[in-house]
């Protein structure tokens, strides 16, 4: 048998008592750990109206919105440090600094209302806001400056020190004379309340403590002391300054949740006023100087300090406790009676609790693993199993511990049947040990057991779970007809609860396992029951769950269990948490712990269009090629980051909500349709069971131009402009192609009639007298041969006339063939005083070259008729055909007697125009003007040594190959 060692010396027992002390703090997280807080020194906090925080500290202002912090700087600004946090009921946010400045936020930056460095001389100065002006409180006096029109006005002279604000009055306390409270009337000050001191005053300081009070609390040759105000009565009240109070430094007095806050240097020390008496509650933080707390709207605890940054607390009834030494692991935990409990650590060590007090450590003879205590209430003892070889009973009373050796190594599950049964069961097997003897139940490595009222036992194997009865007898439990695969039992008042190995609580009730849905989605690592309450550790987190109502609580990181559970002791009235670096604790039956979380409004903080930030409006129109959008939003709150999910709606293409990822805080969209929308966002705190306000933007993007109404209005006049031409030009071209036709059949009719005319001007009654009278001639000379191949000529001539004259073309060769005829028997006529030649350039193919039929003919006759007939002597006319520019040059030239002497002797005879010339004059206009020829024909003279000699007529026909 081993005694314990016992702290015997006074100094050793105050000196754990201080480090217990010291160990032990509400669960809190430093923002500079779990954030990018980029400061340390905090003078002021603030949660505005929107639930934005707000943090005034040495290098400057933050504000906080769960994801980042936004810092607030100005050119002018004369120092980076800033105090004194108010917002306006426009939800307008005030700071000053040490040089006089006042300044507010205004579109998310800080602007200087005034600089007042000449009212405040380098000195910081408390100031308060009104609806419409600042009241600042300075060692010149008290000053009221419109809001509006930044006029100062100075409401006293008397040096201020320090002021509070209440309702709509303000209060004061003046240096320089007679210690006295207070307050501005108009443009004069009333004293409401003298202060009799045998000392000097220092460092007075007012603050408003409830409905019907303020605080007002200064320094006495070193000591605080305190006094009420009733605001009512204007009755001073001295109190008793608590002793914790007198010496240490006070930064701030606020009330919250109905009791006295006082922030020191030595943490947080709440009070609860009782007639006019203050009784200590709490005091929270103490390594810690606090500066100013709030609670926000999820009622968060904020504490500012003077050098280690922000504090946060989720709750401050879920308390922390570390082990004495940082080397020690929880290994093991076991409840005892009332408040008292022990746990067991890695280093073989007890650690014995009361009211959370360490008030025993007791360590085995070896430094081994505790892996399991169970408290024998019978003989009040603990049986102590360790992970090697070895087992030990402590006996409370006497505080002796006794060796038991392999009696409980190694254990799984303990189980005290009564004072003289125990159940013992580990990796290999189960047994009973009674006071002489021991009974082996089953050689199977078991998991669990647990005693039922009737003191049967549940045992849990690795292959199922058995009930045995006093006379050890076993039964299996099936559930759906297989084993059962257990990891923790545990029992309420009327139900046995059974946690499976994978993750599944069952029911368990007179032999029968039954399924429950109340736990389904939930990790659950281990359980424990008592009364009619189920407490049940999940991943980081713990859920107590109320047999009578089947309603679940859930403490999860937001509140402070950040961690995962190893073991769970219920106390009397506490809950303990286990994990291996500390334990946890928190009042059972207090439902203030399980919160009611709240969800701030959403804030779209930000709009991106093709990758392009723009400013946040409630409108937008887009142009219809803005083929991405990025809306960021956000809602505020303490790790909103982690703790937020969002939903989203776009009208009219989401008639349903859509989920958000959860850690995102933006939505994308691509591509879309042209069309009026409208983007809806909501949050929900994880914790809590309501959607927060819907933001909304809308917004549209526009058509194309080719999806306008006005461009379908164009386009349907273009289609029909289009149509209406369509048809109107088919219509035109079928009128001109009649017209042509009406128009041809007239030029060809015309073209007839000229060829009919120009065929009766080349078969004129003369030339067909002339052409019989040589052949009579002939016959009466007897020349028959002559007069026969005159008639021949005569014949073939006047078929060729007849011929061509049905044609619009004919050939070149064709045509000087004609020509080459005519002009033989018109040689007869002049009695062979005629001599023409008709020459064809040899490379010009006049079998190929197409030109108008009988058209040279007309010329030729002319030339014969007017311009030779009338000649003396010599006759000579020359035909040339050549090529030329592409065109067919055709040249009639005689020696005649010119057209003016031709133009005499047809007045004289009075005869008119030529007929044949005048028929080819239209026929060149037809060719030309419908049938785009392009003749041209020009008539001159042969001049010779000034005297007209002949006449030469140019013909031009355009090359047309047959």
């Amino acid at each position: 048998m081993f005694r314990t060692v016992k702290h015997t010396f006074v100094f050793l027992l105050i000196l754990i008592y201080t480090q217990i002390v010291s160990s032990q703090h509400p669960v809190a997280n430093n923002l500079s750990d779990i954030t990018n807080l980029p400061y340390n020194e905090f003078y002021d906090i603030l949660e505005d109206s929107n639930n934005y925080i707000w943090l005034a500290a040495n290098r400057g202002l933050l504000r906080y919105d769960g994801y980042n912090y936004t810092k607030f700087t100005n050119p002018s600004q004369k120092g980076k440090a800033v105090f004194g946090l108010k917002e306006d009921h426009t939800g307008t946010i005030w700071c000053n600094n040490l040089y006089g400045q006042l300044f507010y936020v205004k579109n998310d930056k800080l602007e200087v209302f005034l600089d007042l460095n000449h009212i405040t001389d380098g000195q910081l100065a408390t100031f308060e806001v009104s609806k419409d002006h600042i009241i600042i409180f300075t060692s010149a006096g008290v000053f009221k400056i419109s809001k509006v029109t930044k006029e100062i006005q100075q409401l006293t002279s008397n040096p201020v020190i320090t002021s509070c604000q209440f309702q709509d009055n303000f209060y004061f306390f003046p240096i320089h004379q007679i210690p006295a409270l207070q307050t501005i009337e108009g443009t004069k000050e009333r004293t409401v309340a003298e202060i009799t001191s045998k000392s000097i005053i220092e460092t007075p300081k007012i603050f408003k403590v409830n409905t019907k009070q303020l605080l007002l609390i200064y320094k006495n040759e070193l000591n605080y002391v305190l006094n009420l105000f009733d605001v009512k009565n204007e009755q001073l009240i001295s109190i008793k300054t608590p002793t914790e109070l007198l010496k240490t430094t006070i930064y701030n007095v606020l009330t919250i949740d109905k009791k006295i806050w006082f922030c020191t240097v030595s943490g947080v020390f709440v009070y609860e006023l009782i007639e006019d008496q203050l009784l200590l509650k709490n005091h929270l933080f103490k390594e810690e100087s606090i500066t100013n707390i709030i609670k926000d709207f999820n009622t968060n605890y904020w504490l500012t300090t003077i050098d280690n940054g922000v504090l946060v607390s989720p709750n401050l009834s879920i308390k922390t406790f570390e082990l004495p030494s940082k080397a020690s692991k929880i290994t093991a935990s076991c409840s005892l009676d009332k408040d008292r409990f022990v746990l067991g650590t890695n280093q073989g060590t007890l650690l014995f609790y009361d009211n959370f007090k360490l008030i025993d450590e007791v360590r085995l003879p070896s430094k081994i693993v505790i892996k399991l205590i169970q408290f024998d209430s019978f003989n009040d003892q603990l049986i102590i199993s360790t992970s090697h070889a070895q087992s030990y009973e402590y006996d409370l009373k006497d505080q002796f511990i006794q060796n038991t050796h392999r009696k409980f190594a190694v254990a799984k599950s303990i189980q005290i049947l009564d004072a003289n049964r125990v159940f013992y069961g580990n990796y290999k097997e189960a047994i009973i040990y009674e006071k002489t003897r021991q009974r082996l139940l089953r050689e199977k490595r078991v998991t669990t057991s647990y005693i039922l009222p009737n003191q049967q036992l549940l045992i849990a194997f690795v292959d199922g779970l058995f009930l045995y009865d006093k006379n050890d007898n076993s039964t299996p439990i099936l559930y759906n007809g297989e084993p059962v695969l257990v990891s923790e039992i545990t029992a309420t008042k009327s139900h046995v609860w059974i946690l499976t190995q994978n993750n599944k609580v069952l029911l368990y009730d007179n032999g029968i396992i039954k399924d429950t849905q109340n736990f389904t989605n939930l990790e659950i690592s281990t359980i424990k029951a008592d009364q009619n309450t189920l407490w049940l550790a999940i991943d980081k987190g713990l859920v107590k769950f109320k047999t009578t109502t089947n309603a679940l609580h859930f403490l999860t990181g937001q509140d402070g269990l950040d961690f995962s559970i190893k073991n769970i002791e219920l106390l009397s009235d506490h809950v303990v948490l286990t994990t291996p670096q500390s334990f946890y604790t928190f009042p059972k039956n207090d439902q203030l712990i399980f919160k009611k979380y709240r969800t701030a409004k959403v804030h779209i903080n930000g709009v991106t269009v093709n990758n392009i930030d723009t400013l946040v409006c409630d409108q937008y129109t887009f142009e219809y090629d803005t083929n991405k959008l990025k809306f960021d939003f956000h809602s505020v709150g303490y790790q909103a980051n982690k703790h937020m999910t969002y939903q989203y709606r776009l009208k009219p293409i989401d008639t349903e909500w859509q989920a958000i990822e959860r850690g995102n805080s933006f939505v994308t969209f691509n591509n879309l349709a042209s069309n009026d929308y409208t983007f809806e966002i909501k949050a929900k705190n994880m914790a809590g069971t309501t959607f927060s306000e819907v933001a909304t933007i809308s917004f549209t993007i526009t058509k194309p131009f080719w999806e306008t109404f006005w461009f379908y209005v164009l386009c349907s006049i273009i289609c029909i402009g289009i149509i209406s031409f369509y048809f109107l030009q088919k219509f035109r071209k079928k009128e001109r192609k009649r017209n042509s036709a009406v128009q041809k059949i007239l030029m060809e009719k015309k073209i007839a009639n000229l060829q009919l005319e120009n065929f009766r001007s080349q078969m004129n009654p003369h030339f067909i007298f002339n052409a019989l009278n040589s052949i009579q001639d002939y016959i009466i000379s007897n020349e028959k041969e002559l007069a026969s191949s005159y008639l021949v000529k005569f014949s073939r001539l006047i078929r060729m006339y007849l011929e061509y004259s049905q044609q619009n073309e004919i050939t070149l060769a064709k045509e000087i063939q004609a020509l080459a005829l005519y002009l033989q028997l018109e040689k007869v006529r002049f009695e062979d005083e005629l001599n023409y030649k008709i020459n064809v350039e040899k490379n010009l193919n006049t079998q190929q070259i197409k030109v108008p039929s009988l058209f040279i003919q007309p010329y030729i006759e002319n030339a014969l008729k007017h311009g030779l007939l009338h000649k003396k002597g010599e006759r000579n006319l020359t035909i040339l055909v050549q090529k030329e520019h592409e065109k067919l040059l055709i040249i009639v030239e005689d020696n005649g007697i010119g057209r003016e002497k031709a133009k005499e002797i047809t007045a004289q005879k009075k005869t008119h125009k030529p007929f044949a010339t005048r028929a080819n004059e239209e026929r060149v206009h037809i060719y030309n003007t419908n049938l785009k020829y392009d003749i041209n024909v020009v008539v001159e003279d042969v001049i010779e040594n000034s005297k007209t000699t002949g006449t030469k007529v140019i013909i031009y026909i355009p090359l047309k190959f047959k």
